[in-house]
């Protein structure tokens, strides 16, 4: 079974600027979530990521694939939607949470959910591309030809 991850979007969001707002600019927003539509699937994780708000959900629809979904969270703001998740659903998932925001990280602990602020979780998503980046660099030399016949011999050194 996949991990299940929830995001709260907002957070995230103003992780990544340096001023600590949000970008207005949509493609900075598009960036990011495509960087976790990326991460969710490749390391089978299903994602699930809520953002405050009542914005254009087809816009965010083509992201979504088989492990990561974006959410606006309507009337209600982020925090009590993913608070609803937690409380919802405790008996039956184990649930990564990434925020900042205490109050929620202490309900998803009090639920027995981990929590990982918005930074680890950047670098982990940072870490996670280059890895993949690096097998796809060795998955790309085997299927040209390419002879190493030391490479082994020094994984030993």
């Amino acid at each position: 079974m996949a991990e299940e991850w929830l995001i709260d979007g907002c957070n995230l969001l103003h992780a990544l600027s340096p001023k600590g707002l949000p970008s207005k600019n949509k493609s900075d927003r598009n960036a990011i979530i495509s960087d976790i539509a990326d991460f969710a699937s490749r390391s089978e994780r299903r994602v699930l990521m809520v953002l405050d708000g009542s914005g254009s959900q087809p816009e965010l629809d083509i992201y979504e694939c088989r492990f990561f979904r974006v959410v606006y969270s309507q009337k209600i703001s982020a925090d009590t939607y993913i608070e609803k998740i937690l409380f919802e659903r405790r008996a039956e998932a184990q649930f990564m949470v990434v925020t900042n925001d205490r109050a929620i990280s202490n309900m998803a602990r009090g639920g027995g959910a981990r929590v990982m602020s918005t930074t680890q979780f950047l670098e982990l998503m940072r870490q996670t591309k280059k890895d993949n980046a690096d097998e796809q660099g060795k998955n790309a030399a085997k299927s040209h030809g390419f002879h190493r016949p030391f490479e082994d011999k020094l994984k030993d050194l």
